[in-house]
């Protein structure tokens, strides 16, 4: 019934992932910028305060909260870090996505830490 449908190039991500299954669920929302964010919410029509809780600097947007907030920026830094990755993650939504099937799409032991590494974060900012 919804006939022929191309998989979105993300799903690489998916399959493979060591991550917790709540992780693995906040990733599969963001990718389909699903996420309730406080953007998201106002759209919606819910009165919320729109300055990022984690900054205090900003309106929150998936953008922001995930790659420009300063908290989710040295998250990541530490994360990579840890993982001997010294990458730096983009500052927009579609160069993260790009950024990430491009780390993420191997089957090598490397991509699969950066994959469980990368869903844990997004859940731990979320």
């Amino acid at each position: 019934m919804k006939g022929e449908q191309q998989r979105p190039a993300w799903t690489c991500l998916m399959f493979n992932d060591a991550a917790r299954p709540k992780a693995y669920f906040t990733i599969w929302i963001l990718m389909n910028q699903k996420l309730a964010t406080v953007d998201r919410l106002t759209q919606w029509g819910v009165v919320v305060d729109k300055i990022c809780v984690l900054s205090k600097n900003a309106e929150e947007s998936i953008e922001h909260l995930f790659l420009q907030c300063q908290f989710a920026r040295k998250l990541w830094e530490r994360l990579l870090g840890w993982i001997d990755q010294q990458i730096v993650v983009p500052m927009a939504w579609e160069q993260f996505l790009q950024w990430c099937i491009q780390h993420g799409k191997e089957k090598s032991s490397a991509a699969q830490l950066f994959k469980t590494v990368m869903t844990e974060g997004v859940w731990l900012v979320d």
